[in-house]
């Protein structure tokens, strides 16, 4: 049974009520991503089974290149590490967002047909080492994905307008922070002008949120809500996407008793400190 953790819990029923017989055997064979269901309670309690991990750091027919890449790009305390690297199940912090079983979930789903709003969401960068990124998605499913290094804003707006012909987009999300908001005032304009309906929206990560009872900015809304967004949805397979998903991290406002997201800036210091380099969570934010 490849790609074991995938598999749904009461499928496993049958194949137990089949094990009838002394001789009967039977193999698991996955990336340890999920910590939860019948796979990931095999390694906890083997009552029947033998289980083993491999790890890539020991591995002959792995390219030793490729745990120091690994390391150097998300860290070796990270669960990206963990689950890609040394086969070992991911932990779960108190304080973290996004789960990442969650998350891998998504990556492994599959879905054929998707109905729902077709919508945008684009995280602007214009110089230095961040990016633009843009996501297209039909529902819970992305089916549309661009972006660039740091670029002048007329190109961002260009690769917009690919975006939105191809899609069809019923929404076009924007992040207004910053140099977004010239994309944003281009992408109104644009979208009349031609005769789109479009409903473009400029998004603040700092602004009011919609229950401003329980969150401290709108961004850090966005982020919980991702939390139900995700179950049942379709997204890419990408270890720097599973990595921005899941690094960040969730305090009680001390001033207001709210939830607000580490802020962008204490995340490129943690990341310093464990000497990766420190970037900007481009797709998780688009």
């Amino acid at each position: 049974m490849d790609e074991a953790p995938g598999i749904p819990e009461h499928a496993f029923e049958v194949i137990d009520g089949a094990g009838t017989q002394t001789n009967n055997a039977a193999a698991m064979i996955g990336n340890p991503v999920v910590t939860k269901g019948y796979f990931y309670k095999t390694f906890q309690q083997p009552e029947g089974w033998a289980t083993f991990k491999l790890s890539s750091e020991n591995s002959p027919l792995v390219d030793p290149a490729y745990p120091e890449r690994m390391a150097k790009r998300y860290g070796r305390e990270s669960n990206v590490y963990r689950v890609r690297v040394l086969g070992e199940f991911p932990l779960v912090g108190d304080d973290n967002i996004i789960p990442l079983d969650l998350v891998a979930a998504a990556m492994v789903t599959e879905i054929e047909d998707p109905t729902g709003v077709r919508s945008i969401g684009c995280d602007v960068a214009r110089y230095g080492n961040d990016r633009t990124v843009i996501y297209g998605r039909i529902g819970p499913k992305v089916v549309y994905e661009d972006g660039t290094p740091s670029s002048s804003l007329t190109h961002v707006a260009g690769m917009l307008k690919k975006a939105v012909r191809e899609l069809n987009a019923e929404v076009l999300n924007i992040d207004a922070g910053g140099l977004g908001a010239g994309v944003v005032d281009e992408m109104i304009d644009w979208c009349h002008e031609n005769d789109f309906v479009t409903q473009v929206n400029g998004v603040n990560n700092n602004g009011v949120p919609n229950d401003d009872k329980l969150y401290e900015n709108a961004g850090t809304e966005m982020y919980f809500n991702l939390v139900d967004a995700l179950v049942g949805a379709d997204i890419p397979e990408d270890d720097d996407l599973m990595f921005e998903l899941t690094e960040r991290t969730y305090q009680i406002y001390p001033r207001t008793g709210k939830f607000i997201i580490e802020d962008k800036e204490s995340l490129r210091r943690k990341m310093t400190r464990r000497r990766l380099e420190a970037r900007s969570p481009d797709k998780a934010d688009a």
